[in-house]
Formats: structure tokens, C-alpha cells, sequence
């Protein structure tokens, strides 16, 4: 190997120089190949190696972009380390418009490390796995779709102290106003497989970005994610320059997970100005109404003495019972960064 080449999943890359290819996942009952593209951007000294993945969720397609227009804004000829890109983690899922895989239904980012011989969706993830032990953080998008946004980042404290240190430096340098850690919104149990556990696992960094949506919010989700990578690669002296960091962040302990107990007609009583506003208690979120008999089955008020809006459905849409509705940080015990 040449110096300043890099060789990532049997792709090697020259200094100063970047490639893509494919993983083979299988052929399919239609003939047609499955595989999952990947991007390995080399810069012309060694460093870091950074992974930006998105897409899990097939329907998350907000992350996909971000990472399109990351890479349309690095020059390899002036940074170091590496970037490695998974725009498209699940492409089954993405054809289908699914938040899960449609072969089997299962739910990628609960699947991790996967197995070669399980079904679709396990195959695909352990012919992915590997990559994480070949880089040494990871930044992984998420979101909402259709008539949901959401807009904070999500990181965990588990692992040993230096793993929990790098996690949080790794977080706050990103950027957001908003960050979450904490308790996940059901059982632990149910939320294990992912990408994150992957790495943390191996003692190293991994947030989740989540970011993304089907409606159009205040923030602009794609240059906050293309300001939030150059901040890391900044962190991690892979690019020259100040972090573009807000005047505060603010990190939520807790949080509750909206969810109408009522299926039918969801009526958001405010727009897409709430997201990552700060309102008090009671103020009045949403109702349900019964599509056959037009009565108002549920009405949701805020439960904290201050409440921040991290995700919100904000469009008039049906919902099912125990679907997402909005999800509430608690600023009673938050902790707040000042930047400047």
C-alpha cells in the first residue's frame, strides 16, 4: 500500500482522493441485485476515521441528503483522515417508503450486529458491520416522515468513562441547540441492535442525529447537519477552523414520548414554529377526533413546568393509537452550555 492509502471493506482509496462502491448484499426473487453503495472520501494525511450513515429507517430520507451535501462540501485535498459515507443504509427500505425492511418487515436499527445466515434484513447488517470496527466514530441520522419532524441530538452515556467523555464531546461539538440523554422512550430492551450499541460496545463514540422530517420546520435541517460533520472534523483535526457552535446548548435528562391513546383525526393545535420552542405546562398540543361521529376523543397538554418540543407530527393526519405524536424534554433539570 502506497502511503496515505487507505483500504476500507476492500476499497482502496488514494490520498487526496475519494471512491465509491457497493456491498452485495444478495440477488433477489426478481433477479435484480440488492446492494448498499458506500462513499470513502480520503484525505491527504492520515487522521480520524469518521462514519456518516443514514437510512435504517428506509423512510428517514432527510439523513441521506445531509450526507450528500457533506461530502459535496469537503475537499479531500485539504483535510486529513477519512470519511466513510452510508447515505443508504437500508435500500429495501427506502424503495418501499417503509420505515422497516419490506422483505421481512424487520426494523434495521434493531438488528445490529446481524447474522449471515438469519434473514434479509440480518444478512444486510452483518454485511455492514464490519466497517465499525475500521473507524473510530460514527455520526448516524434519523427522523421523522410524513407528517412528522424532529430536531435535537440524541446520544447515550453508557460504556466506560472515557467512552461516555468522547460521547458527550463528540454530541455537544455537533452543534444542535438541543441534545438528549437519557432514558429511551420504551423498554431498553426493545430499543437494543443498533448502531450506536455497536460502537459503544468497542469504546468508541456515536451519536444519533435526529434530524429530519416530512415537514418544513424553522431550522434548516440539512446546513445544520452540514455545519454539524465540519464541526466534528474540526474536533477531531481533520479540517482547519472554529466550530460553528450555537450561544447555548441545552442537554434534556428527561423526556416524554407524546402518543395519542386514540386512533382517528390528529389536529395539532400549533405549527412547525414549535420546534425547539419552549412552552409552559398545559399548553394544549393536540386533540383526536373520531372520524365517525366528529366527537374529540383525547386532548394532550403539556406536563412539565417548561417543556422543549424536540419532535412534533405538525400536520392534520390520521393516526393510530400508540403512534408518535410529539416528543417533550423536561428543562426542569437540563443542563445549559454557555459558547460565548
Amino acid at each position: 500500500m502506497m502511503a496515505g492509502e487507505v483500504t476500507i471493506m476492500g476499497l482502496t482509496v488514494k490520498a487526496g482522493s475519494r471512491r465509491r462502491d457497493e456491498i452485495h448484499i444478495a440477488y433477489m426473487a426478481d433477479g435484480q441485485p440488492m446492494v448498499v453503495p458506500f462513499w470513502v472520501i480520503n484525505g491527504v494525511k492520515p487522521g480520524k476515521r469518521l462514519l456518516l450513515s443514514a437510512m435504517t429507517h428506509g423512510d428517514a430520507c432527510i439523513g441521506a441528503e445531509a450526507i450528500f451535501k457533506v461530502m459535496e462540501s469537503i475537499d479531500e485535498a485539504k483535510i486529513s483522515g477519512t470519511i466513510v459515507a452510508f447515505p443508504c443504509v437500508n435500500p429495501a427500505g427506502f424503495e418501499g417508503g417503509e420505515r422497516n425492511c419490506t422483505i421481512d418487515r424487520l426494523n434495521m436499527n434493531r438488528q445490529f450486529p446481524g447474522f449471515k445466515t438469519g434473514w434479509f434484513c440480518d444478512r444486510v447488517c452483518a454485511s455492514i458491520s464490519p466497517i465499525f470496527k475500521e473507524c473510530d466514530a460514527c455520526i448516524d441520522w434519523h427522523g421523522g416522515s410524513g407528517p412528522n419532524s424532529i430536531h435535537y441530538i440524541n446520544f447515550t452515556r453508557a460504556g466506560d468513562s472515557e467512552c461516555i467523555r468522547m460521547n458527550t464531546e463528540l454530541a455537544y461539538a455537533f452543534g444542535t441547540e438541543f441534545l438528549y440523554t437519557g432514558k429511551t422512550a420504551g423498554p431498553a430492551s426493545q430499543y437494543e441492535g443498533t448502531i450506536q450499541d455497536e460502537f459503544i460496545k468497542q469504546g468508541k463514540p456515536c451519536i444519533l442525529a435526529e434530524i429530519g422530517g416530512g415537514i418544513h420546520i424553522p431550522q434548516d435541517q440539512i446546513k445544520a447537519s452540514v455545519i454539524g460533520v465540519h464541526n466534528v472534523m474540526k474536533l477531531y483535526g481533520m479540517e482547519d477552523g472554529e466550530m460553528e457552535l450555537p450561544q447555548k446548548q441545552i442537554l434534556l435528562k428527561r423526556r416524554v414520548l407524546a402518543r395519542p391513546s386514540e386512533g382517528g383525526l390528529f389536529i395539532p393545535h400549533h405549527g412547525p414554529e414549535l420546534m425547539n420552542a419552549v412552552v409552559p405546562k398545559d399548553t394544549l398540543l393536540f386533540e383526536v377526533r373520531n372520524i365517525v361521529t366528529g366527537d374529540i376523543l383525547e386532548r394532550y397538554y403539556t406536563p412539565y413546568e417548561q417543556n422543549a418540543i424536540i419532535k412534533m407530527r405538525g400536520m392534520i393526519s390520521k393516526v393510530e393509537p400508540g403512534d408518535y405524536g410529539y416528543l417533550i424534554g423536561d428543562m426542569t433539570d437540563a443542563e445549559i452550555r454557555e459558547n460565548f
